[in-house]
Protein backbone atom coordinates (compact mmCIF):
# COMPACT_ATOMS: atom_id res chain seq x y z
CA UNK A 1 0.00 0.00 0.00
CA UNK A 2 1.33 3.57 -0.80
CA UNK A 3 1.06 6.29 1.31
CA UNK A 4 1.42 8.98 -0.80
CA UNK A 5 -1.74 11.29 -1.12
CA UNK A 6 -2.05 13.13 -4.33
CA UNK A 7 -2.55 17.20 -3.81
CA UNK A 8 -5.38 19.08 -5.22
CA UNK A 9 -4.49 22.87 -4.79
CA UNK A 10 -8.20 24.98 -4.27
CA UNK A 11 -9.36 27.11 -6.85
CA UNK A 12 -11.22 29.04 -5.00
CA UNK A 13 -7.89 30.43 -3.11
CA UNK A 14 -6.05 30.46 -6.82
CA UNK A 15 -9.00 32.61 -7.96
CA UNK A 16 -8.89 34.87 -5.00
CA UNK A 17 -4.88 35.35 -4.81
CA UNK A 18 -5.28 35.98 -8.82
CA UNK A 19 -8.04 38.95 -8.92
CA UNK A 20 -6.11 40.40 -5.58
CA UNK A 21 -3.01 40.66 -7.05
CA UNK A 22 -3.74 41.61 -10.87
CA UNK A 23 -7.78 42.79 -11.10
CA UNK A 24 -8.76 39.47 -13.03
CA UNK A 25 -7.79 35.98 -12.59
CA UNK A 26 -4.94 35.49 -15.27
CA UNK A 27 -2.20 33.06 -14.92
CA UNK A 28 0.80 36.31 -14.20
CA UNK A 29 1.13 39.05 -13.03
CA UNK A 30 -0.22 41.88 -15.45
CA UNK A 31 0.98 45.19 -13.58
CA UNK A 32 -0.63 48.82 -13.82
CA UNK A 33 -0.24 50.14 -17.48
CA UNK A 34 1.72 52.58 -17.00
CA UNK A 35 4.48 50.25 -15.92
CA UNK A 36 4.59 49.13 -19.93
CA UNK A 37 7.76 50.88 -21.49
CA UNK A 38 10.03 53.86 -21.25
CA UNK A 39 7.26 56.00 -23.52
CA UNK A 40 7.86 59.23 -25.19
CA UNK A 41 10.25 60.26 -22.36
CA UNK A 42 12.59 57.31 -23.10
CA UNK A 43 12.90 58.62 -26.23
CA UNK A 44 13.39 62.13 -25.73
CA UNK A 45 16.35 61.61 -23.30
CA UNK A 46 17.99 59.33 -26.02
CA UNK A 47 17.33 62.12 -28.80
CA UNK A 48 18.92 64.38 -25.96
CA UNK A 49 22.00 62.51 -25.56
CA UNK A 50 22.66 62.33 -29.07
CA UNK A 51 22.05 65.85 -29.36
CA UNK A 52 24.52 66.67 -26.05
CA UNK A 53 27.56 64.50 -27.74
CA UNK A 54 27.49 66.93 -30.90
CA UNK A 55 27.12 70.55 -29.29
CA UNK A 56 30.13 68.95 -26.97
CA UNK A 57 32.14 67.99 -29.66
CA UNK A 58 31.19 71.40 -31.75
CA UNK A 59 32.36 73.85 -28.56
CA UNK A 60 35.53 71.62 -28.20
CA UNK A 61 36.54 72.16 -31.90
CA UNK A 62 35.53 75.75 -31.66
CA UNK A 63 37.63 76.14 -28.33
CA UNK A 64 40.51 74.75 -30.11
CA UNK A 65 40.14 76.92 -33.16
CA UNK A 66 39.61 79.63 -31.46
CA UNK A 67 42.66 79.04 -29.78
CA UNK A 68 44.84 78.76 -32.48
CA UNK A 69 43.63 81.82 -34.44
CA UNK A 70 43.79 83.70 -31.59
CA UNK A 71 48.06 82.46 -31.44
CA UNK A 72 47.84 83.45 -35.22
CA UNK A 73 46.54 86.75 -34.74
CA UNK A 74 49.18 87.42 -32.01
CA UNK A 75 52.00 86.85 -33.92
CA UNK A 76 50.59 88.70 -37.13
CA UNK A 77 50.60 91.77 -34.61
CA UNK A 78 54.02 91.02 -33.52
CA UNK A 79 55.19 91.21 -36.93
CA UNK A 80 53.85 94.20 -37.15
CA UNK A 81 50.53 94.24 -39.64
CA UNK A 82 47.60 95.57 -39.10
CA UNK A 83 45.64 94.74 -36.01
CA UNK A 84 41.97 94.99 -37.80
CA UNK A 85 43.00 93.23 -41.38
CA UNK A 86 44.72 90.31 -39.00
CA UNK A 87 41.68 90.07 -37.18
CA UNK A 88 39.57 89.92 -40.00
CA UNK A 89 41.59 87.38 -41.90
CA UNK A 90 42.27 84.99 -38.78
CA UNK A 91 38.49 85.14 -38.25
CA UNK A 92 37.67 84.15 -41.66
CA UNK A 93 40.55 81.23 -41.74
CA UNK A 94 38.98 80.13 -38.50
CA UNK A 95 35.21 79.81 -39.82
CA UNK A 96 36.83 78.08 -42.84
CA UNK A 97 38.56 75.52 -41.03
CA UNK A 98 35.88 75.25 -38.39
CA UNK A 99 33.40 74.32 -41.85
CA UNK A 100 35.99 72.14 -43.37
CA UNK A 101 36.10 69.93 -40.00
CA UNK A 102 32.68 69.80 -39.99
CA UNK A 103 32.13 68.55 -43.40
CA UNK A 104 34.92 66.41 -43.33
CA UNK A 105 34.26 62.17 -42.02
CA UNK A 106 36.04 61.74 -38.76
CA UNK A 107 39.19 59.96 -38.87
CA UNK A 108 39.87 56.66 -39.50
CA UNK A 109 36.94 55.95 -41.34
CA UNK A 110 37.14 54.31 -44.57
CA UNK A 111 36.12 56.15 -47.50
CA UNK A 112 35.89 53.76 -50.05
CA UNK A 113 35.00 49.73 -49.47
CA UNK A 114 38.56 49.29 -50.88
CA UNK A 115 39.94 50.41 -47.80
CA UNK A 116 38.19 48.10 -45.64
CA UNK A 117 40.50 45.13 -46.58
CA UNK A 118 43.95 44.61 -45.07
CA UNK A 119 45.08 43.11 -48.22
CA UNK A 120 44.72 45.25 -51.50
CA UNK A 121 44.34 42.37 -53.41
CA UNK A 122 41.41 41.18 -51.42
CA UNK A 123 38.09 41.78 -53.15
CA UNK A 124 35.08 42.89 -50.81
CA UNK A 125 31.64 41.59 -51.05
CA UNK A 126 29.39 43.70 -52.17
CA UNK A 127 25.72 43.80 -50.10
CA UNK A 128 23.74 45.58 -52.70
Amino acid sequence: MSSKAFYCCDVKAYEGYCVNQAGSCVPFFAGAQQQKGYGLGGVLVNIGCAVMLLVKSGARASGHEALKSGMRFVSDVLEGKNVKQAAVRRAKQACSNLLKRAIAPPPGLPLSPHRLTKNPNEQVASSF
